[in-house]
């Protein structure tokens, strides 16, 4: 079922009963157009305005992502 972007933060900034983050698949467009998949990524924070969100790969590689570029979450189609 398709996700609107608008419902992306509950899903992306879950934890467990420990209140540890829980890793999700996430796939974006950078600004040249080439897609990326990214897999088993946490987000450590979303913007004031909810225009942007901050992940950590596993590697803790951070990379900061315009919301408007998230193509599918968890396999799953974003759409606007």
């Amino acid at each position: 079922m398709p996700i609107h972007i608008s419902a992306l933060d509950p899903i992306i900034l879950r934890t467990d009963a420990n209140g540890k983050k829980i890793a999700f698949n996430i796939s974006f467009r950078k600004k040249n157009g080439v897609m990326v998949e990214a897999q088993r990524v946490t987000c450590s924070s979303t913007s004031g305005k909810r225009k942007t969100i901050t992940i950590v790969f596993p590697n803790q590689e951070v990379r900061t992502i315009r919301r408007i570029l998230v193509m599918r979450l968890n396999g799953e189609r974003v759409f606007i």
